[in-house]
């Protein structure tokens, strides 16, 4: 349940549309990135009913979080948005010694002039800032909310303003903790 080809986009590495798929007819695995140079290869991989336009699909299974919400999840698609002035500011981590791509292989450096770019090292964790350029004030904000929650541990409030600053509307955010926070987090003890 919940599978889609996910459109990739070749300039950014952003994930763009995704198509609900019936896995069953389609002819590659969950993760396989399949390249479309044709008609006749969206129809060897059983896509040709569905309108991609990209060459570069991504075969996967939704998360948890996009099953229980309506709204596109920014995750993947943080420097499409960005580009488009739909979301103004990401964050990515790492934690000190693992060395593979925080940016899940969006390519940020083409864009450097227009998305700024910000590294934050707390103990063991690194945080990785983008930000449009207005939009600095936000690192302060989100490393105290981060500071709260590791002294008081998650909460509703802490979740509602992270989600605020990196750009989700306060009726996403309140679908997010009504639709997953409480059913998963709180309800689960995670």
């Amino acid at each position: 349940m919940g599978y889609v080809a996910t459109e990739i986009c070749d300039e950014t590495g952003s994930w763009l549309t995704d198509f609900a798929i019936d896995y069953q007819l389609v002819k590659a695995n969950e993760g396989d990135i399949i390249f479309l140079s044709s008609e006749d290869e969206k129809q060897r991989y059983g896509l040709d009913n569905y309108p991609i336009e990209n060459k570069r699909v991504l075969i996967r299974k939704l998360s948890m979080i996009e099953q229980s919400v309506s709204y596109m999840v920014h995750t993947n698609r943080e420097l499409i948005l960005m580009l488009q002035g739909r979301k103004p500011f990401a964050v990515f981590f790492s934690i000190r010694g693992e060395n593979y791509n925080v940016f899940n292989g969006q390519n940020f450096y083409k864009y450097k002039k227009l998305i700024k770019y910000k590294k934050v090292q707390i103990e063991d964790k690194i945080y990785h800032f983008k930000y449009l350029e207005k939009e600095y004030w936000r690192i302060s904000a989100f490393i105290l909310v981060e500071k709260i929650r590791s002294y008081l541990g998650n909460s509703v409030s802490l979740e509602a303003a992270e989600g605020e600053l990196l750009g989700y509307s306060r009726e996403e955010n309140i679908q997010f903790i009504n639709n997953f926070y409480m059913r998963y987090v709180v309800q689960q003890g995670n």
